[in-house]
Order: C-alpha cells, then sequence, then structure tokens
C-alpha cells in the first residue's frame, strides 16, 4: 500500500512498553456481586484484558481473543501482528478499525475463524446461545468514564470485546438457577434454562465486557451497549481508514469468534 511504508516506523513504535496485559481474575466477578449471584445465571469465557496504546483499541481487543485461545503467545509480537496486518490490508492507517467488516477481514487474514452477526433481530436466548461458545467484538459510542453512551454519534467509537452474559430472570427460580450454574461449567445447561423463558423473554440480561482503555470487566445492560453501539454515525476527525457509510459497517453488527477457555 502507498502509505506502509510511510507509516512503518510509525507503527513499530506503537507496539512498545505500553502495552499490558491484565489476566482475567475469575473471583473477581463473585466477590464484588454476591448478592447478584444468588438470584442470575452468568457464564464468561477467561479472556485477558490488553490495554492498548494509541487508536488500537479494536487491535488490542483481538489480540485478547488470540492470547485466550493460546496464552503461549507473546503479548507485543502477536500485537505487533494483528496491526501490521491491519495496515497491509488497507483497513487501517495507524492502528485504528472502524468497520465491523474489517475486523472480520483482519480475523480471516489470521486464519481465525469468525462471522459477522447481525444483532438487531436477536432475541436475549439468541445472544446466550452465541455467548456460550463465542466472544464478539463490537464498536459502541463510550463516554468519558468508557462506558457506554449515545451523547458523541460516535466521535468516541471505541472496540468492545463481550465475553459472557449475565441474565436475572423477572421471576427468579432459585433450585433451577443453582442446577444451570453447576451444569454451565461442562457449558451445558444454560440452554435447559432458557427454554423456560425463550416464551417471555422478559429478564434482564447484562454482558461482561472488556476493552482497551481498562484493565477491569464490566457488566453492562446489552440493552444500553446495543443503543450506543446503533448511535454510531460519525467518527473522530482524524487520518484514518473510515468506511463509505460508519453507520451501515457497526451498527447492530458484531464479529463471533469461537472461543473455548476456562469461565467463571
Amino acid at each position: 500500500l502507498s502509505y506502509y511504508n510511510e507509516y512503518k516506523s510509525y507503527l513499530r513504535g506503537m507496539i512498545h512498553k505500553k502495552w499490558r496485559v491484565v489476566p482475567c481474575n475469575e473471583d473477581d466477578f463473585k466477590k464484588q456481586n454476591d448478592d447478584l449471584t444468588k438470584s442470575c445465571v452468568y457464564f464468561c469465557h477467561r479472556v485477558p484484558v490488553v490495554l492498548q496504546d494509541g487508536p488500537t483499541c479494536g487491535i488490542a481487543a483481538l489480540t485478547s481473543v488470540l492470547i485466550a485461545l493460546d496464552p503461549r503467545r507473546d503479548l507485543l509480537s502477536t500485537a505487533n501482528h494483528v496491526l501490521h496486518r491491519a495496515v497491509e490490508l488497507g483497513v487501517s492507517y495507524k492502528g485504528e478499525v472502524l468497520s465491523v467488516d474489517y475486523m472480520s477481514q483482519i480475523c480471516t487474514s489470521l486464519s481465525l475463524s469468525n462471522s459477522v452477526v447481525e444483532l438487531g433481530s436477536m432475541k436475549q436466548y439468541e445472544v446466550v446461545n452465541l455467548l456460550q461458545d463465542s466472544v464478539l467484538l463490537l464498536i459502541y459510542d463510550k463516554d468519558k468514564n468508557n462506558e457506554p453512551t449515545v451523547k458523541y454519534n460516535g466521535e468516541r467509537a471505541h472496540w468492545l470485546l463481550v465475553t459472557g452474559f449475565c441474565y436475572i430472570p423477572r421471576k427468579t427460580n432459585t433450585n433451577l438457577i443453582q442446577r444451570t450454574r453447576s451444569q454451565s461449567q461442562q457449558s451445558i445447561g444454560v440452554n435447559n434454562f432458557y427454554k423456560a423463558q425463550k416464551s417471555s423473554d422478559d429478564g434482564s440480561l447484562f454482558v461482561f465486557a472488556q476493552h482497551g482503555r481498562s484493565k477491569h470487566r464490566r457488566l453492562w445492560s446489552w440493552e444500553v451497549v446495543l443503543e450506543s453501539n446503533r448511535n454510531i454515525r460519525k467518527v473522530k476527525p482524524g487520518t484514518w481508514v473510515i468506511p463509505d457509510d460508519v453507520h451501515l459497517h457497526t451498527a447492530d453488527k458484531a464479529v463471533r469468534i469461537p472461543i473455548l477457555t476456562r469461565t467463571l
């Protein structure tokens, strides 16, 4: 690409000591949400957080997945490889990735199984089914505290990695929840729970969310995340590779990556 050589030295400088990987602590959620875990069904893949450097939130999120799939990978060399591949493909200028389709192209070029999924028509139980064996990469508009917002119309667009779910039914069935949780350790049982909820689908669905600006995993309302995702209509001015219509390339879309890891 014409601009690749121009930025080659810049790219080399981006992968340095500021990149950090934060291991997933499986006890954090249980300790911080003791009361909640007694009345919900939850499931989460153990994916480390990679903290970004520069406009590389998507690169950092994808690097997290690659390290989760193979913990023997070196952080810096993996992040460097992903970053250079994005630039070589012409879908990034200096680390930004502003399209779900662009992210899927990067995954495919790395021989990483993936698919672009449409989120708009999905029921809660369908999201849960996806997250039992996969993670989701999607773009949202972040507030100053990194939480989802609709304030900026995409000028603070940020990549989010969804690694699991927490479902709170409207009517709590403690026995069913306990039985489901014990089964879900073998990645089964959640479907049985959802058969009872499928007809109404009126509980509260939250997702485990992590991104390159914080070492902490968050639990955010899936509805709020989707609302933020659908509000991406423009991007902050800069030297970026921008698709013709940012909204069409981000709204109600995510990259699904199959993954099997230890769970909470």
